[in-house]
């Protein structure tokens, strides 16, 4: 899964533009906090809480799928 997050990741404009768009202070770790997740995966709370990650999720799916 962690590969498939790092995707998701850079899709949704990198660590740092996904910690400003869940305002995650960058002066607290923020930044650093997403770019673990590329190697933890994104919690599932995180994505239950945003449903547009879940959403950019499917579409990389579906890109996949369609080659």
């Amino acid at each position: 899964m962690s590969k498939e997050d790092a995707a998701l990741i850079e899709r949704l404009g990198g660590p740092a533009n996904l910690a400003r768009r869940l305002r995650f202070d960058p002066k607290k770790g923020g930044v650093q906090r997403v770019q673990n997740w590329k190697v933890r995966g994104i919690p599932a709370s995180v994505e239950r809480d945003n449903q547009w990650i879940a959403k950019e999720r499917r579409a990389l799916r579906k890109e996949v799928v369609e080659g």
